[in-house]
């Protein structure tokens, strides 16, 4: 629900939701550090992505984006991923 801009069905929710997401940043620092410790390469690079990925979902996480450039964004290219789509099909053609 977070990630993908969802409503909630209840309220609750939301408050559950803060919590865990509060946590999970604790959880995945510590997974970081052992897959540093063991070595474990692939492992390192899932749990950083992890959390890039919560912590872009819960604020706007990129240098020089307000609120309202954030919502210029959604409207015009449905998110991130609308722009980053929109840049490889233009690449793609100019090839």
């Amino acid at each position: 629900m977070h990630l993908f801009n969802l409503p909630f069905p209840i309220r609750d929710y939301l408050n559950d939701c803060k919590l865990i997401l509060d946590s999970c940043g604790r959880v995945i620092f510590g997974l970081i550090d052992i897959a540093k410790g063991k070595r474990y390469l692939d492992s390192l690079f899932a749990c950083i992505r992890i959390q890039q990925t919560l912590y872009q979902g819960l604020s706007c996480n990129i240098p020089y984006i307000t609120y309202d450039v954030w919502k210029k964004i959604e409207k015009k290219y449905q998110g991130l991923a609308g722009i980053i789509e929109n840049l490889h099909n233009k690449h793609r053609f100019e090839e």
